[in-house]
């Protein structure tokens, strides 16, 4: 009798038959809840991980920004202007739920938003990053994947897929891994598949007809568009009104290089520019004597 799962998500994957990676059957999978008996496991894994870190060497998370401005990865500077980008994101936000603007300002706003967000994420990369090789990062990690071998079923019978943890380490069936712990992460950490369309300057920009459900940016009208508005084809190349692409003019903006020693002029190909030779100035013709009877 197959077991009844509930609360899962399901998922297909191809799982191989050879070394090759040639011959595959594809298989319907299910993520269930992790149950106490799997949390339990995971953190018997947790605590292994976390002491075998620290044995190593890792550092703790509350370590880091020591560690980091030893290196000179973190700053007080960078501090100050993580705070700012935090700041300026959420007085923007304010002013979209607020209104009372023009659209075309709402709009300028919205992507000032996207723009911070990604300076904010540049400027923690490095923090990010760092923060998977400390201790608590190391452990975090394997304790998931713990429950990952754990909460992948076969959708037919509720079986699991692994045998346990460590052949979920020795698997080399990646798309069933890399697939469930997608789930497993939204399951548990309420993440969104559709994480950027959430985000306020997204949700502005397609409820008021901005961007598309892509979030490409589009006019009233629905057709594409770039930033600064210009009408623009599925490729990104500029059109007219009507839809024709639109040639660039392109301005020959080169200047000739000059030679260090002897001052001659140099084109593109390296080839001496011939000075143009100036025009002979004409002699000015000579005025004819007045005749006796004139004068």
């Amino acid at each position: 009798m197959s077991k009844e799962v509930k609360n899962t998500r399901e998922f297909t994957a191809r799982v191989y038959k050879d070394e090759d990676k040639t011959v595959f059957d594809e298989h319907e999978f299910v993520v269930r809840q992790p149950s106490l008996d799997d949390h339990n496991e995971a953190t018997k894994v947790y605590n292994r991980t976390f002491r075998a870190a620290l044995e190593s060497g890792a550092i703790l998370r509350a370590s880091l920004t020591d560690y980091m401005q030893e290196q000179n990865l973190w700053s007080e500077e960078k501090e100050l202007e993580y705070a700012k980008l935090q700041l300026d994101i959420i007085q923007k936000q304010e002013s979209l739920e607020k209104g009372g603007i023009k659209l075309s300002e709402a709009r300028a706003i919205a992507l000032q938003m996207s723009d911070l967000r990604a300076d904010l994420r540049d400027l923690i990369s490095d923090r990010t990053s760092l923060d998977t090789n400390t201790a608590e990062g190391q452990a975090d990690n394997e304790k998931f994947n713990c429950l990952v071998s754990s909460c992948v079923v076969y959708k037919s019978d509720g079986k699991p897929f692994y045998k346990d943890y460590q052949d979920f380490k020795g698997s080399s069936d990646f798309e069933v891994s890399l697939k469930g712990a997608k789930i497993l992460a939204n399951m548990m950490y309420g993440l969104d598949d559709n994480f950027e369309k959430s985000l306020p300057e997204n949700e502005f920009l397609i409820k008021y007809k901005l961007a598309d459900e892509n979030l490409r940016l589009i006019d009233r009208q629905g057709r594409f568009v770039t930033r600064d508005g210009q009408l623009i084809e599925d490729l990104g190349l500029i059109v007219d009104d009507e839809g024709n692409l639109q040639e660039a003019e392109k301005k020959d903006e080169f200047s000739p290089f000059i030679d260090d020693d002897t001052g001659e002029l140099l084109d593109k190909n390296g080839k001496i520019v011939e000075a143009e030779k100036p025009k002979p100035k004409r002699k000015p013709r000579a005025k004819k004597a007045q005749s006796t009877a004139e004068a």
